[in-house]
Formats: C-alpha cells, structure tokens, sequence
C-alpha cells in the first residue's frame, strides 16, 4: 500500500527520472560484468584457488614448486589468448612475465640435469634475486589487488607473488624438498655456501641477464612500442604513463627540460627515463633478496608485506565497486540534476 502511495505522489517527470537513473544502473552492471569478469563462477574459482594456493604452501611446501610450474602452463596460453581479444597481449614482453618464463624453464631444466651444479646454483640465485626483488616488490608498487572474480588480477598476482612463494619453500625447506626430489635442486650447496661468498659475481651476472631483456625491450619500445597505441594495442609503458600522472608528470618534465623544441625526440626520452627507474627499482630491491636470502624473518616479514598489500588494494576495489563505482556513474550521467543534491548532502554530512 505505501509503495502504491509513494508511486501515485511522483510526477511523470520523476517517474521518468526513476527510470532513467534505473536504465544507467543496469548499463553501468553489464559493463563491471563485461570488463571485470565479475561473476559467481568466476568469483568461486578465484577464491578456490587462494584456499588450494594456501593448503598447499602450508602444509605440503615441497610440492608448492610443482603447482607454480603447472599454473604457468595453464595461465600463459590463456593470458596470450585473453591478451590478443584485449589488444594488450605485449604485456607478456615486460619484465616480471619474461621473469617468470626464465623460471619454469629452469625448474625443467633441472629436472633432466642439463647443467652442471656449479650452474645450476648460480640459476637458482638468478631465479631467487629477480623473484624476491622486482617482481616481488613489483605487486605492491603496482597496487596489485587479490580480486578473486577477475582472472586477469589474478594473472598479476601470479607472476609477482608465486615466484616469491616458491623460492621462499625451496630456501627454507630444503630439507624436505631434498626427501621427496632427490638431487633435482643443487639445495644443500644452495644453501650452505653464504650469498656473500661469492655476491660480487652472483649480483652483477644477475644484473647483466637483466641487462639483456633491457637493452633489447627499450630498443622495442623506441623503434616499435611507442607506435602500438596508435594501433589499438596497449604496453605496459604507455599503461603506466596515461594511468599514473604523478609518474606521467616527472617523465614530462625531465624530457622537457632535456628537449624543449624536439618533440620526437621527448617522446622516445621518455621511454629511456621510465627505463632508468625500472633500471633503479629492480638494483635496490635485488639487494633486499639478499637479505631474504639470509634471513628467513626477513623473508617472512616481505611475504607479510606483500600479502597485507595485495589485500588492502582489494579492499578499495570492492568498496569502489559496489559503493562508490555505482554513485559515480550516475552523477556522470546526470551531473546538472544530481549536483545540488550532492551539496546538499555533503553539507548535511559537514553538520
């Protein structure tokens, strides 16, 4: 009855207002839908594989290695697949993907003994340093997000933390992998002989492998990449510049100060300074593997800050989504008729 009275008090105009509003809500679900994947099959898988992920890290770690070389087998073609309909596929060509691709090889490799051991600890060093310090520090730098419905986030989470989650179950239980896969990892000479030894020779090998995928991706990107936008495909460069100003902003400014009157050559200056701060990024936070290398506390404490990182990114994900996302579509579409409605609310909330 009180929903016939309050029906019967609107004006058509209103009513139409009702509607509207109504219209652009359904719109703005079919887009969250469309884009964000966010549906419950979805969500069920996403949190399925965060209770298998857990399970297995905690109660069986010698098998973890196993299950992160599985699921690069299983994401990659579908990420490529996702990659190409999205027109972003060129993702695959930064650093932490060709990071995670050097690593599932290597743990084939030494599963049929190619190399001799004295190369075998050495890759297992390269794997450590580029897993505990870019990519690791590369989840919370890019705001990673523990998105349980969106399949894409979780491809993100995968290549930045599951690299962390291996190397940290082969460091400290080395004991136990060597039970269940004899002599597959070369642990004990791993382990027992000091980073610092040799960290001279292990840091700067480590850096020059590095070096090679930069050199060659900063020639891509100023002679190729920077032409892809016009295309319609996206990089994680151009990603980054149009999505984060304060960032967009010190790139401008430094190639504007280098090149005032020659705008090619700003643009391509741009890629070589976003380059250098990759470059600085991935030396000092290789020096904090070693320290995870060294200490397990340490490495227990990055795996809290990167998990308390990734949770509280999705915090704001869901909140803008279900709260703020809705609100913000609408005062889009209506923004003369909601805007002193707006006001008027804020200023009740100031009260």
């Amino acid at each position: 009855m009180d929903k016939q009275e309050n029906n019967k008090q609107l004006t058509h105009e209103q009513k139409e207002g009702v509607q509207m509003a109504y219209e652009q809500m359904l719109k703005y679900c079919e887009k969250i839908q469309e884009t964000q994947g966010m549906t419950r099959l979805s969500f069920f898988f996403g949190v399925m594989n965060l209770i298998l992920t857990i399970l297995i890290f905690g109660s069986t770690p010698q098998y973890y290695w196993l299950v992160f070389v599985y699921k690069i087998f299983i994401i990659v073609p579908i990420r490529l697949y996702l990659g190409v309909q999205r027109k972003d596929s060129f993702y695959l060509a930064d650093f932490c993907w060709v990071s995670v691709f050097i690593d599932s090889l290597a743990f084939v490799l030494f599963i049929f003994e190619i190399f001799p051991l004295d190369y075998e600890v050495l890759l297992m060093r390269i794997i450590f340093l580029f897993s505990n310090g870019p990519q690791g520090w590369a989840s919370v730098l890019f705001s990673n997000a523990m998105v349980f419905h969106s399949f894409m986030h979780n491809c993100s989470l995968f290549i930045h933390i599951s690299p962390v989650l291996a190397t940290y179950t082969i460091r400290w239980n080395y004991e136990l992998i060597n039970s269940v896969f004899p002599k597959l990892f070369p642990l004990k000479t791993l382990v027992y002989q000091s980073y610092y030894a040799d960290i001279r020779n292990c840091f700067w090998q480590t850096f020059a492998i590095y070096m090679v995928w930069w050199i060659a991706y900063a020639l891509w990107m100023c002679f190729s990449g920077l032409k892809l936008p016009e295309k319609g495909q996206d990089t994680i460069f151009n990603w980054l510049y149009t999505s984060n100003p304060n960032l967009r902003k010190i790139i401008d400014s430094i190639a504007y100060k280098l090149f005032k009157k020659q705008k090619d050559m700003q643009t391509k200056t741009k890629i070589l300074i976003y380059m250098l701060f990759h470059l600085l990024m991935v030396l000092s936070t290789m020096i904090w593997a070693i320290l995870c290398f060294q200490y397990k506390t340490i490495h227990q404490l990055f795996l809290l800050i990167i998990a308390s990182s990734v949770i509280w990114q999705a915090s704001g994900f869901y909140i803008y989504f279900t709260l703020n996302g809705p609100k913000r579509h609408l005062e889009k579409q209506f923004k003369n008729q909601i805007q002193p409605i707006k006001a008027k609310w804020e200023k009740k909330k100031a009260q």
